[in-house]
């Protein structure tokens, strides 16, 4: 059996009446914007793999919520809340079980590499001077690249509005693991 991979993403923004417009998405509604980022997900991610969301799950109602992840095949989900996870926060109050973990900061130590999950851009953070990455959300693609052990996961800084597997953000941030020695 393969081992479980790590999947990464950010700022659904499901049921968000104006994400569509803000964020230049090319979906023709709600639904079918719901629905690719599902498709997504599913084409990627296996039942035992880990999707971690960096915030910005959904607006409204947490039962819709419910509904819309019961939809997604991975049920291993880890949560770094946003600025816009009402709804996330309060099925997770009601359904501890349904996630994980949850976080401000969601701090994962991999079998290759630590990765520090927020949903805002940090600086600095945890482990940062010894090689961790630091995976985040909320400015939609919109911030300069600053350093290489960084990256913005939101779905809109990429073109199939997936998740990114460890394996793509380490390939594209160019990382390398810590040696002391340099």
């Amino acid at each position: 059996m393969d081992a479980m991979k790590y999947w990464f993403t950010a700022d659904w923004h499901l049921w968000h009446k104006n994400v569509i417009v803000l964020c230049n998405r090319p979906h023709p509604g709600l639904m079918a914007m719901h629905e690719a980022f599902q498709d997504a997900i599913n084409r990627r991610v296996r039942v035992d793999d880990c999707l971690v969301v960096c915030g910005d799950l959904a607006f409204g109602n947490p039962d819709r919520l419910a509904k819309w992840l019961d939809g997604l095949r991975c049920k291993n989900l880890v949560i770094a809340w946003g600025n816009h996870d009402d709804a996330a926060r309060r099925l997770h109050k009601r359904e501890p079980s349904r996630f994980r973990r949850t976080g401000d900061i969601v701090e994962l130590k991999l079998p290759t590499v630590k990765v520090v999950c927020c949903h805002y851009a940090m600086r600095t953070w945890h482990w940062s001077g010894r090689g961790a990455l630091h995976v985040y959300g909320h400015s939609h693609g919109n911030l300069p690249v600053e350093n290489n052990r960084s990256m913005d996961v939101g779905v809109d800084t990429n073109i199939a509005f997936a998740p990114y597997s460890l394996e793509d953000i380490i390939e594209t941030v160019g990382w390398q693991p810590y040696n002391p020695q340099h």
